[in-house]
Parts: structure tokens; C-alpha cells; sequence
């Protein structure tokens, strides 16, 4: 947030502060990669990743940020105080406390081992007995 005497030097100055402070985190699938909650001053936000197609859920300033960021998909409750400014920093706070998450292009399986080794189950076969007559 820049402050100045005139609209154009404001813009400048925070368009100075914001190159400074960029994060960088993880989108997969245009949401986050896990839950998180953050506190700052009387504003706290919790975030939650979202399924595909869910779109942005979010207040006011929390979904400006959201979309700026490029995430596409989330959930998020802000709580305690109504001041924009307030919640959008702790939206960013909230942005860079996220984990750092790499993806591989290999799907991973996971078997269990008591499967594995198990052959199906055949019923077992009828007895015939043959009756003297």
C-alpha cells in the first residue's frame, strides 16, 4: 500500500513495495496443496484447497487476492475484523505460510501388501458322490 500526495506517486510506490514482497507458492490443479489457517492482528482467514470447478469462496479482499494469485479453486472463512486492508494481509500471510510442493509427471501407485501376494478365492469345487442303486 503506498501513501502520497498525489494518486500517481501512491500507484508508483506501491507498485515498488509489491515487487519487493512477492511470494511464490505451489498451485496444483488451481487450488492449494493443503489446508491452513493464519492469524493477523484481529483478522484470522482459514483456507481450504477445493475440487475442480468449485471456483473462488471467499470475502471480499481474500478473492481479490485469490484471483491475482492465479487460484482458480478454494475455500476460505475470513473472521474478525472487517477492515480490508487487514484481511488481505492476512490472506497474504496465509499464502506464504503454504508448504513447498513438487509434482512429479509419474503417477504413483500404492498396493497394499497383503493384496498383492493373494490369488481370488474360488469356491470349492461340489462333491459328487454316486448312489448305488
Amino acid at each position: 500500500m503506498g501513501k502520497a500526495g498525489e494518486v500517481v506517486v501512491a500507484i508508483e510506490k506501491a507498485v515498488r513495495d509489491a515487487k519487493k514482497n512477492l511470494l511464490s507458492f505451489s498451485i496444483i490443479d488451481g487450488t492449494i496443496a493443503h489446508d491452513l489457517s493464519a492469524s493477523y492482528k484481529a483478522a484470522n482467514i482459514f483456507i481450504h484447497p477445493a475440487s475442480k470447478g468449485t471456483g473462488l469462496i471467499a470475502g471480499g479482499s481474500a478473492r481479490k487476492v485469490f484471483s491475482v494469485a492465479g487460484i482458480k479453486d478454494i475455500l476460505a472463512k475470513q473472521r474478525g475484523t472487517t477492515n480490508p486492508i487487514t484481511n488481505a494481509r492476512v490472506t497474504m500471510k496465509a499464502l506464504a505460510c503454504l508448504k513447498k510442493v513438487t509434482r512429479t509427471t509419474s503417477k504413483v501407485t500404492v498396493t497394499s501388501p497383503s493384496l498383492v501376494d493373494a490369488t481370488p478365492a474360488t469356491p470349492p469345487a461340489k462333491k459328487t458322490t454316486k448312489t448305488e442303486e
